[in-house]
């Protein structure tokens, strides 16, 4: 889950502008230390399993970590400073969550006010392995930064939104610069390792997901997804109190209370899908206007849901509903031929937007897919219509 507020989302044109400056400078510099470096960075060693070629390690093997699955008896951010938490299976696609989301949102108690700096503490013991800064403000120390923790071989778990911090992680820095940050820092169980909140963060909550590498992987091609693939509930991996509070908070009725974030399906439209010209040699997850999710609502998953970050015709503010919500994306295969949503928007941000979606599953993990501005009548594929693979 992205949290924003209405002030952030006021400033959300120049903090896009932001954002494209920032990835061409980080394209840059990659380049410049690939030509320099002769090839990929990589942080003390290279990765111990073969799951990926991107640099890092999807799942950090220290000889110092045990092997295996836990569970986590505390949670990052105090129970009492939660209002409520999101299950998994956001979808956001202004903000890159054309996918459902593969973690929790957990929303700050007094959003309304002036919201306090919440202490974010390990939820377990091992090392932080990965720190991501990004909007870092040195007069004030504040930014979005997000922190991952290997406790064991097999389960990471990663905190997001943090807008500081603690002293203690700052002082095993080289420096506090945008970017990412390969580090190895070690913790214990309920250490301080930042802030979330505080006056000068534009954020109303925070992210906690969970990752085992124990599991079977999700999504019919895993390989695209990285350590996202093993993503499993904050729910399946804390016990006793805590998950009992936990679960109090999800306002989800429909099981699993803590919600779905792989709809895929082999031989049928539902799912996630990927532009074609997306490859294994690039990171596939950073591309978030090449995304499609075909998918079902984050808490009424009998409920269609459809959106794309920009490649179609499809306004990327927007979540569409499907008109008459059917035919089910999980019975269109192959066999079905050309079938034709009437979307709408249902007017949330701005105002009612009607769509009509064309789609064709042709076969090895391939659709065909198009769509036009308005409701329209029989609709045909013509040169604009896409490719998106799984």
């Amino acid at each position: 889950m992205i949290f924003i507020t209405l002030k952030k989302l006021k400033r959300s044109i120049m903090a896009n502008k932001k954002q494209i400056i920032g990835i061409i400078i980080v394209f840059f510099v990659t380049i410049s230390l690939f030509i320099f470096i002769g090839g990929p960075i990589i942080f003390d060693e290279e990765p111990s399993n073969g799951d990926q070629d991107y640099g890092y390690q999807i799942f950090y093997d220290y000889p110092e970590l045990a092997s295996g699955t836990i569970n986590f008896s505390i949670c990052p951010l105090a129970m009492d400073a939660i209002k409520k938490i999101d299950p998994l299976g956001n979808l956001n696609p202004e903000m890159g969550h054309s996918f459902p989301t593969t973690h929790s949102g957990l929303w700050f108690n007094d959003i309304e006010s002036v919201i306090p700096p919440y202490a974010v503490k390990a939820p377990a013991g091992g090392f932080i392995v990965e720190i991501s800064i990004d909007n870092y403000n040195t007069s004030t120390g504040y930014g979005d930064i997000s922190i991952l923790m290997a406790h064991t071989t097999d389960v990471h778990s990663s905190v997001g939104h943090v807008s500081k911090l603690s002293q203690a992680i700052i002082n095993q820095l080289d420096n506090l610069e945008n970017g990412f940050k390969f580090v190895k820092i070690p913790i214990q169980e309920g250490d301080i390792i930042g802030y979330a909140g505080g006056e000068s963060s534009p954020a109303v909550g925070m992210d906690w997901k969970i990752f085992d590498h124990t599991i079977d992987p999700h999504f019919i091609k895993p390989s695209r997804y990285n350590r996202k693939a093993y993503t499993v509930g904050i729910t399946n991996r804390t016990e006793g109190e805590l998950r009992a509070n936990i679960t109090a908070k999800l306002h989800r009725e429909q099981p699993p209370k803590i919600g779905i974030l792989d709809f895929d399906k082999e031989g049928y439209i539902v799912g996630n899908w990927f532009y074609e010209n997306i490859t294994e040699y690039e990171d596939p997850m950073s591309e978030w206007d090449k995304f499609l999710g075909i998918v079902y609502d984050q808490y009424n998953s009998t409920q269609i849901r459809i959106c794309a970050g920009g490649i179609l015709n499809l306004n990327s503010s927007n979540v569409y509903k499907v008109v008459g919500n059917s035919p089910d994306p999980a019975t269109i295969n192959s066999l079905s031929g050309c079938i034709a949503y009437n979307l709408t928007s249902g007017g949330d941000i701005v105002g009612e937007d009607k769509r009509t979606l064309l789609v064709n599953h042709t076969g090895n993990q391939r659709i065909r897919i198009q769509a036009w501005g308005g409701h329209i009548a029989d609709p045909t594929f013509d040169s604009d219509s896409k490719y998106y693979i799984r």
